[in-house]
């Protein structure tokens, strides 16, 4: 199709619907005396962002799940990359891409690469993926097998999802490309990420606590919103030091745009509940100039700035924030 009517398609990837209880009311991020290794997944524009953090903090950050995403500094600053070569797949150079990550992590921008060794990465890409194809996904496996030949990395790719994030029930049909892109593929994406990451877990209960909303205020950067989401288990609010895992939105999911129902949906909770795992939904927010980003997706390209890739770029930096205070003891 003629490059301006992909673009589009590309950019309204992941709209969703409403749906679920609200959140409570917004209030200021918890000193939860968290565990100090976390975990990150994210869809689409939220997997590429996933990567970004798990490589920039990787002294801090245990493992990483992408879903429909690409190889890490894919974009390499530019947004005409970013929605050519790393959405079709077409010359994407991933020794090129290990280079450049060597060579940050030797100037200190980002931490070093040995980190990745013992981590695990998840990545799952649709079998009908109509937006991003195989080959940006399977990109990302040989980047991180090209960096981290020590880490675990399980690639699931034999289920026939469209774009979008698979669960047992919730969603539109496995295989269909609409509204909320969340699909019904009887695959529970959430559980077999999750274990992965952190191992054997209790089984999914349904008896969840509401989400709480919380000011971003404090660590607000570039194109982020002012309210985040957050799940906390009762004993993790009562002294059990627990885990925390971030998970992040693709373009158009922010909570502003379409309320909690990826977060409610997406099966996290229900994991989460029964594991005592703390989990963070940062969120991003859709604006026209300074930056260009009208759909609320993160910046995996640089719109947030040249250093969008390092430890000091603008979104990851203050995600690692979120987290520290949820590690703080208060």
């Amino acid at each position: 199709m003629p490059r301006h009517k992909s673009m589009t398609l590309i950019l309204t990837v992941l709209l969703a619907g409403c749906g679920g209880s609200s959140p409570a009311a917004s209030s200021d991020l918890p000193s939860l005396n968290a565990l100090p290794e976390f975990t990150v997944s994210g869809i689409s524009s939220g997997a590429y962002l996933a990567g970004q953090l798990h490589v920039a903090y990787s002294a801090d950050v245990a493992g990483a799940g992408l879903v429909a995403g690409g190889p890490w500094g894919c974009a390499d600053g530019s947004m005409a990359r970013a929605f050519g070569p790393c959405i079709s797949g077409d010359e994407i150079d991933v020794a090129a891409l290990s280079n450049n990550a060597a060579q940050l992590a030797a100037e200190g921008f980002i931490d070093s690469l040995a980190n990745l060794a013992g981590d695990k990465v998840f990545l799952f890409h649709g079998e009908q993926d109509v937006v991003v194809p195989a080959a940006v996904s399977n990109k990302a496996a040989a980047w991180y097998q090209s960096v981290a030949p020590g880490s675990e990395v399980a690639v699931v790719d034999n289920i026939p999802a469209t774009h979008g994030w698979p669960t047992v029930a919730s969603g539109v049909p496995c295989g269909e490309f609409a509204e909320p892109w969340i699909n019904a593929c009887g695959y529970d994406l959430a559980g077999e990420m999750l274990q992965h990451l952190l191992g054997p877990l209790n089984e999914p209960v349904d008896d969840v606590s509401a989400l709480n909303r919380f000011s971003q205020a404090p660590f607000k950067a570039s194109s982020m919103g002012e309210e985040g989401l957050l799940f906390v288990p009762p004993k993790c609010e009562n002294g059990l030091r627990c885990r925390v895992h971030v998970m992040l939105h693709g373009c158009n999911q922010a909570e502003s745009q379409i309320g909690p129902v990826l977060a409610e949906q997406s099966g996290l909770l229900r994991w989460a509940a029964a594991n005592d795992l703390i989990v963070l939904f940062p969120q991003a927010e859709a604006s026209n100039i300074a930056p260009m980003n009208p759909l609320a997706c993160w910046d995996w390209w640089g719109y947030s700035g040249a250093n969008y890739l390092h430890k000091e770029g603008a979104q990851v930096q203050a995600i690692r924030a979120m987290v520290a205070r949820l590690q703080d003891a208060g």
